[in-house]
């Protein structure tokens, strides 16, 4: 009888291996399955949860450092939200992916999961940097020595860097040689959180009434970064296409390249919606139905945000057409 705990131990060892290999392989059908929703929850939560921090610390500092009571009020619900949601679907991401591939969720096989593969390691740091990414996001950015602002912004940027890359490490672009595709796949997460979060919080601001200079100052940032998220995200996202799709064929032949299709359309509209805010909306802020319109913009795009973070799910639980 000594050997059968061995034995127990190498059959749980192949069906972990097993569970690693097929989730990497992502044979998971491309419909909106609970993992897809998971994802999206996944993704949902990072662009509320750092977003808040970038728009606080970058995008809106003078917004934020003049708010009142009431206002800051809704980025730390929005941070809580972004919180909770982060730390409920990344156990679901771990226990929709054991039940896909097995079948069956068992306790102690989630738990060997979580410890001994590279998703479950991912997931684990994942957790812990939450809380702290979430402290993180507000601690000094209201403190008036600049110093001091400057410092914690740093602190900021590593940990939510830290926690966006623990989604890059178990990304398709992680599966691909090397680790350029995965670096590149965390430069184009960062900067489309950065720049969805930013969108999000701004729009959804009371703050749509009075032409004031913090918000005239936020605006001019937003749009600033708006161009430069733009071409990032066309430099990796052309990148990433030809990595994961090097027959044109396969765009519309596969459930992943016809995904990547609704996803790249969306993005499109947005930036034809931020480009008309910029060079028409803006310049016009001196009237006071230019400056209701370009809220009613920044809620379009936020919708529309939305539904590519939903796209991004689906994508990230599809196989990619590539050996």
């Amino acid at each position: 009888m000594a050997g059968v705990p061995n034995r127990t131990h190498h059959v749980r060892t192949s069906t972990i291996y097993l569970v690693e290999v097929q989730r990497s392989r992502r044979f998971i059908p491309v419909t909106i399955s609970m993992l897809a929703l998971a994802k999206t929850l996944l993704f949902t939560g990072s662009v509320l949860l750092i977003g808040a921090g970038v728009f606080v610390r970058f995008t809106g500092p003078d917004l934020w450092r003049t708010s009142s009571p009431a206002l800051r009020r809704r980025f730390l619900i929005g941070i809580a939200l972004g919180a909770v949601l982060l730390f409920v679907a990344s156990g679901l991401d771990i226990a929709y992916t054991i039940r896909n591939t097995l079948g069956f969720l068992d306790q102690s096989m989630a738990t060997l999961y979580v410890s001994d593969t590279r998703h479950g390691r991912a997931v684990s740091l994942r957790v812990i940097l939450i809380g702290a990414t979430a402290g993180a996001a507000f601690v000094g950015s209201r403190h008036p020595n600049s110093t001091v602002r400057h410092l914690t912004n740093v602190g900021f940027a590593v940990f939510a860097t830290v926690l966006l890359g623990t989604f890059s490490w178990i990304s398709h672009a992680a599966t691909m040689n090397g680790t350029v595709p995965m670096i590149a796949d965390l430069v184009h997460f960062s900067a489309a959180v950065s720049w969805a979060g930013s969108v999000i919080y701004l729009a959804s601001l009371p703050v749509w009434t009075e032409n004031t200079a913090p918000l005239q100052t936020t605006l001019l940032r937003l749009s600033s970064l708006g161009l430069i998220t733009v071409a990032t995200l066309f430099g990796t996202g052309i990148y990433a296409g030809f990595l994961h799709i090097q027959d044109p064929d396969l765009l519309m032949g596969s459930p992943y390249g016809r995904t990547l299709i609704i996803k790249v359309l969306l993005v499109i509209s947005i930036v034809m919606i931020a480009t008309l805010n910029r060079f028409w909306l803006l310049p016009a802020l001196q009237r006071h139905d230019a400056l209701h319109r370009l809220g009613l913009f920044l809620r379009l795009e936020s919708v529309l945000l939305f539904g590519v973070l939903v796209a991004t799910g689906i994508l990230s639980t599809t196989a990619v057409p590539h050996s």
